[in-house]
Formats: C-alpha cells, structure tokens, sequence
C-alpha cells in the first residue's frame, strides 16, 4: 500500500483531517497484516501505547516528541540486550593487565575477557 504525495497528505491534513486520519489506520492495519500472526500482538499493543500517547497530547508537536521518546527508549533497550554479550556479568574487577581482565565473582569464580573485544565493541 502506497502512500499518496506528500502535497496531497497535506491538503487532506488541512482540508479533510478525518480522510487522514482513515489513510493512517489502513496504512497502520496493513502493516501489522503483513508483520504476520507472530508479531501481531506486539505490534497491536505498541500501537495501543502510540494512539495513547496521541490522544493524552495536547498538540501533534507534543505526541510527535512523546512517540519519539517511545522510540528512543525502545532503541536503548534493544543496545543493552545486544551489548549485553559483550559485557562482563555484574562482578568485582579483581585484576587488570594491559590485555585481560578477571572478574571475580560472588561466587569465587572467575573469568577472563579480553579487553581487547571490549574496547572494539565500544568505539
């Protein structure tokens, strides 16, 4: 599903806001049918929260920065499962060389990284 040109989704905006707002849910409905069964309650809820946000804005600026947030956060989340591979468990650094580290654990077991990696993994 195409959307139409951006000069005419902003007549509509300004001359038939509700003509709009129907190209958005069928756009909206379109992409979560072809997401498939498997993310369509996700998606479904994710959209939940966007109408939310739109409906308890006071202006479209406010739900544009709100959804944006949204958006922003969700991406840090998703860094910090990603990078989570690379980074030690939560434990006592108990020794440092120039190219390893050891953590110990509350265990008292420990394991060695290279920093090497870690370095890499953060520039």
């Amino acid at each position: 599903m195409d959307l139409p040109h951006f000069k005419i989704l902003e007549r509509m905006a300004k001359e038939d806001p509700e003509a709009l707002e129907q190209l958005r849910l069928a756009h909206v409905e379109a992409i979560i049918a072809e997401a498939g069964e498997s993310n369509e309650r996700r998606l479904r809820g994710l959209q939940f929260r966007i109408d939310a946000i739109r409906r308890g804005s006071s202006n479209p600026m406010a739900a544009c920065l709100r959804i944006s947030k949204l958006m922003h956060d969700s991406l840090i989340d998703l860094n910090s499962v990603l990078q989570s591979d690379l980074s030690p468990p939560p434990a006592r650094l108990a020794y440092r060389s120039g190219t390893s580290a050891v953590a110990e654990s509350e265990l008292n077991t420990c394991q060695v990284y290279q920093l090497e990696k870690f370095r890499a993994a953060r520039a």
